[in-house]
């Protein structure tokens, strides 16, 4: 027998899950219905009933119904790794604070890696005016125009807004 087919596990699930509220109209729930097979396999974003099951977007209501466990060391180490490398590639940050968040990593260290980015997109942005600057005055001087390109693909309005995301977080799980 399947677990979800499992009585036992049902009703734990069901009485666990009771405790929440939906996801997306905050209202109690009686007997958990999902958007998808996925997140019916996932149980992390319980809805109160079939209308709000349809109505369920996984970029607007990405707040799970509970905290996930928190990441081991070597994990957290691992995917902050990773996060970096995804912020600097040009994934967008409110999905890259989403993926940790639900993998377990703590705000705080979010807030570092956001923040840190931030600090380099700054400095990238003020070296590449410095550049800019030298090549205009060579460029005036005869010495030929050198001009260059920011090549760095994080935004900082974005990294603004997986701030914004993080503080969300934040306030729905009552962490300082």
């Amino acid at each position: 027998m399947l677990p979800e087919n499992d009585p036992v596990i049902a009703a734990t699930h069901r009485s666990k899950l009771g405790g929440m509220g939906c996801v997306v109209c905050g209202g109690p729930i009686a007997e958990p219905q999902f958007a998808n097979a996925w997140e019916r396999v996932r149980k992390l974003y319980p809805c109160c009933g079939l209308a709000c099951a349809g109505r369920f977007d996984p970029d607007v209501h990405w707040l799970p119904a509970e905290k996930p466990l928190p990441a081991t060391p070597d994990d957290e180490h691992r995917l902050m790794r990773a996060a970096a490398e995804r912020l600097r590639a040009g994934d967008r940050p409110s999905l890259v604070v989403h993926d940790l968040l639900l993998a377990g990593i703590a705000p705080l260290a979010l807030r570092k890696l956001l923040t840190d980015a931030e600090l380099s997109v700054a400095a990238t942005d003020r070296w590449v005016d410095r550049l800019n600057v030298l090549g205009t005055i060579s460029a005036l001087f005869g010495g030929g125009r050198r001009f260059a390109e920011r090549r760095d693909r994080r935004d900082p309005e974005q990294l603004r807004a997986a701030a914004t995301e993080l503080e969300t977080w934040r306030a729905r799980f009552s962490e300082g």
